[in-house]
């Protein structure tokens, strides 16, 4: 059933009155629509796409195409910012290509957009306080029905159905608005709620000046650290606070008042930046730019407050000037703290000059940055004592020193690792996991995303596991784009077979999808998708390994060590890296152990060595471990071999599943190292939506 936008009264009486009403109530209502702060419309082509040479743009951009000239205004070629705005969020290129029911310039427009998100923002600057805009989304429906989604604008929101005028058909969906003193309007875009759960495809962004407001006798900004209140009888309050320290009666502070007009204090023209005498309140009298003939004026009652000294000694962080480490600070109590700092594996602790930073006034006779003395060390903790700006209340810290563990298989460079049998990686609420950090003490972690994440005591292999039920996710907010190499250890456990390893800011899993193993799509099919290779989901335990070069190299994967696919169908790294996974709400009950990261490309030496290291803890008996074949690198039956003989010697028998011998199966249809062949979806039909 297809997502309809919330109520809305005007749209109704279109809808179901439209024929019969009169030519000049239908007018109406059209007009008391436009009114509304956001609005959408059909976009059929350049004559109902409302671009207009008439209004300056502050942007007009085409999102993954060309530059292109609508109705005189001239949209510059795809870009994420500009000197007037940003977008932010996961961002993705689809296009040119399709043919949407679009026509005229605007079907250049339409050819191509951003899509990911959630969710994705929308970022004007260089606004002019007081005048109106109005920016306009460009888009077309996707398929039949239900990728809605929620525009806001702080309090001003609508739900809209991308798809709301048919697959194909155009939508512009358009917000108005008043710039603020900030001069700058943010945008979100959420998925949802309702819908399939697919992100909004923007095609086009257009930001209008509508008017330009009239010339006003206002101070915008004031300071810094100033509080405006409200122009009441042409007069306002300024409340001005400054630090500790600060002497009233020589400040400078900086202002900007609207476009034009002028400012004096005691009959003096004022310019910001200016020395006054702050020991009393100061009168700003500010003029408007057309005062000859409004005689607008507001006389700004400046008070200045210093802030006292303050009692906080904190140490707000440590060690940030060491590559790859971390500290965990904890306050103890009002004078007592600790600070656990995590360093890479190998750092020499006698030699360490960390660096920190404090509350605000507060000193420490520490070196910053330097080494201590005595020196850090793993075993005895070394105070440093923080003395507050009020010169009275002070505070100790106990800094120790953790050294990361060795890496797994002795393979450096490491993004991140996860490893659901070391506690103190974790943050738990219970047996909830909140957060779960990198192993080698790195400020690279998961944070919980859905549902409730556990820790299993004894899990895939009998050491601990976090287990994830169909709901529940965790991401890191990290796009880790190509080269990358990734391995994972996890199994699915019954109930939702869908994605367990995947990525929110892209299109992109590895292992399992749609109720199958072995499916990998790195915005493109590289395996699992009318191509033969994996089967129907199980319970068994599963190491994936995939190396992703980037675009025009080959993206290859592992299962349990065997290569199952190596093409460039896909190329792209996880943008926010997911588990559990809620990419398009294909969620998984599923157990994770480990997760490893490297923003590199192993050689085959290092596959085999964290391969290993893997296999052997997380006791998968059958893996290849990326091991050499004998026979040659196109033959597999030596693999197959190997995998029985060392499943026999350790159970007696083969250990899990018969995988390598159904993939030297497959193989044996074809020949060479490319038997299974790569299956790249192409057109609208069949293809993972973006």
């Amino acid at each position: 059933m297809k997502t309809m936008p919330p109520d809305n009264p005007i749209r109704n009486c279109l809808k179901h009155l439209a024929h019969a009403m009169s030519p000049v109530i239908l007018a109406c209502c059209l007009a008391s629509q436009a009114q509304a702060q956001w609005t959408y419309s059909p976009w059929t082509g350049d004559a109902d796409s409302g671009i207009t040479s008439a209004s300056p743009y502050t942007v007009a951009v085409n999102c993954g195409g060309p530059a292109a000239t609508v109705n005189g205004v001239a949209f510059q070629a795809s870009a994420t910012s500009g000197a007037n705005f940003s977008l932010g969020g996961g961002i993705t290129s689809w296009g040119p290509g399709g043919s949407p029911n679009i026509s005229g310039g605007s079907l250049t427009l339409a050819l191509g957009f951003f899509y990911n998100g959630t969710p994705r923002t929308v970022t004007l600057t260089n606004l002019t306080p007081g005048a109106t805009y109005e920016t306009s989304l460009f888009s077309f429906g996707w398929e039949a029905s239900g990728r809605s989604q929620t525009f806001a604008s702080g309090s001003d929101s609508i739900v809209v159905d991308q798809d709301f005028y048919g697959n194909q058909n155009g939508i512009r969906i358009a917000y108005t608005f008043v710039a603020d003193s900030s001069g700058s309007k943010v945008l979100t875009i959420t998925p949802g709620p309702g819908g399939n759960g697919g992100s909004f495809h923007m095609c086009a962004l257009a930001n209008r000046q509508v008017s330009a407001g009239s010339p006003q006798a206002k101070i915008l900004v004031f300071g810094p650290g100033a509080t405006i209140g409200p122009v009441s009888a042409n007069a306002a309050a300024i409340s001005w606070t400054v630090p500790y320290g600060s002497n009233p009666v020589a400040l400078s502070p900086t202002f900007t008042t609207d476009p034009a007009a002028t400012c004096t204090v005691g009959g003096i023209l004022a310019a910001s930046g200016s020395t006054q005498d702050f020991t009393n309140p100061v009168h700003y009298i500010v003029k408007a730019s057309d005062f000859a003939t409004s005689g607008k004026t507001t006389d700004y009652t400046v008070t200045v407050t210093v802030t006292p000294a303050s009692p906080a000694c904190d140490i707000t962080s440590f060690g940030i000037n060491v590559a790859g480490s971390s500290a965990v600070i904890t306050d103890i109590d009002f004078t007592t703290g600790t600070v656990d700092w995590r360093v890479p594996y190998g750092t020499p602790v006698a030699t360490l000059a960390p660096s920190y930073t404090l509350s605000a006034g507060a000193t420490c006779t520490r070196p910053n940055p330097g080494i201590p003395t005595p020196a850090l060390s793993t075993t005895t903790p070394v105070p440093y004592l923080i003395h507050a700006e009020d010169g009275f209340t002070t505070k100790t810290y106990d800094v120790t020193v953790t050294v990361a563990p060795p890496p797994p298989g002795g393979v450096t460079g490491l993004a991140l690792w996860l490893d659901a049998s070391a506690p103190d990686t974790m943050t738990l609420d219970g047996s909830t996991v909140n957060e779960w950090r990198d192993k080698l003490g790195s400020t690279a972690k998961m944070t919980r995303a859905n549902g409730a994440p556990t820790v299993v005591a004894s899990g895939i292999g009998t050491i601990p596991t976090v287990h994830f039920t169909s709901g529940s996710s965790m991401g890191d907010g990290v796009n880790h784009a190509a080269p990358v190499t990734i391995f994972y250890v996890s199994r699915q456990t019954g109930g939702s077979n869908a994605r367990v390893l995947s990525a929110t800011g892209n299109n992109w899993l590895l292992g399992y999808h749609g109720g199958q193993r072995d499916r990998c799509y790195f915005e493109g099919w590289v395996c699992g998708e009318g191509d033969g290779i994996g089967g129907s989901s199980d319970t068994n335990p599963h190491l994936y390994t995939a190396t992703i070069g980037g675009s025009g190299q080959n993206s290859t994967v592992w299962a349990e060590g065997v290569q199952i696919a190596s093409n460039q169908n896909g190329t792209q790294g996880p943008n926010n890296l997911n588990l559990g996974s809620s990419s398009f709400n294909e969620y998984s009950d599923c157990d994770i152990s480990e997760v490893l990261v490297y923003h590199r490309i192993l050689n085959s030496t290092e596959l085999g060595a964290v391969g290993e290291y893997l296999t052997l803890r997380s006791r998968l008996h059958g893996a290849h471990l990326h091991k050499p074949c004998g026979l040659g690198a196109g033959c597999r039956l030596g693999c197959v071999k190997r995998c029985r003989t060392r499943c026999r010697s350790r159970n007696g028998d083969l250990h899990g599943h018969d995988r390598p011998v159904q993939r030297q199966a497959l193989r044996a249809r074809g020949s060479g190292t490319n038997a299974v062949m790569p299956f790249m979806v192409s057109g609208r039909g069949g293809r993972a939506a973006p």
